[in-house]
């Protein structure tokens, strides 16, 4: 809950409790403090985003707009199989919800979930630097212990 304002990478062993607590916390932001909260995973976005992109009625960048209204965007699921790279047109979106975090384009909080191994982002990624820098400037990264399911901030 003290990390509500923040951006953040919650990574844990599948089971750990990572979308289970991110809900109870986004839950109590909806109803204390007014914010509009979506909770997509990641493949639904990306489906999202590539139904945008060829739209002839909508665009990435429109895609992207109606993202940056919305007061918390919570990605489940971020990491796929352990040394599975992302496809090019994934690549592009979690960069660019990072990057725009890291610019401070828009409003939007983000909260990624996932089984954020050591090297996932180098598995991800073809070019995994930019993305690395952004989430170690722009986000705080916690990570649950499966055994003790006490939460540690890195």
């Amino acid at each position: 809950w003290r990390h509500r304002r923040e951006n953040l990478l919650i990574a844990g062993e599948t089971g750990t409790g990572k979308t289970s607590s991110a809900a109870v916390v986004a839950r109590k932001l909806a109803e204390l403090e007014g914010k509009s909260i979506r909770y997509r995973l990641f493949r639904e976005l990306i489906s999202e985003w590539n139904g945008a992109k060829t739209s002839d009625s909508d665009s990435d960048r429109k895609f992207l707009e109606r993202l940056g209204r919305i007061d918390l965007l919570i990605v489940d699921e971020v990491v796929g199989k352990r040394g599975e790279r992302l496809s090019g047109s994934s690549q592009e979106l979690l960069f660019e919800l990072l990057d725009g975090v890291y610019r401070g384009q828009r409003k939007t909080l983000i909260w990624l979930l996932g089984n954020f191994y050591d090297g996932a982002l180098d598995d991800m990624f073809f070019d995994p630097l930019p993305a690395k820098r952004r989430i170690e400037e722009s986000f705080t990264s916690i990570w649950i212990d499966k055994t003790t399911k006490e939460i540690k901030t890195l």
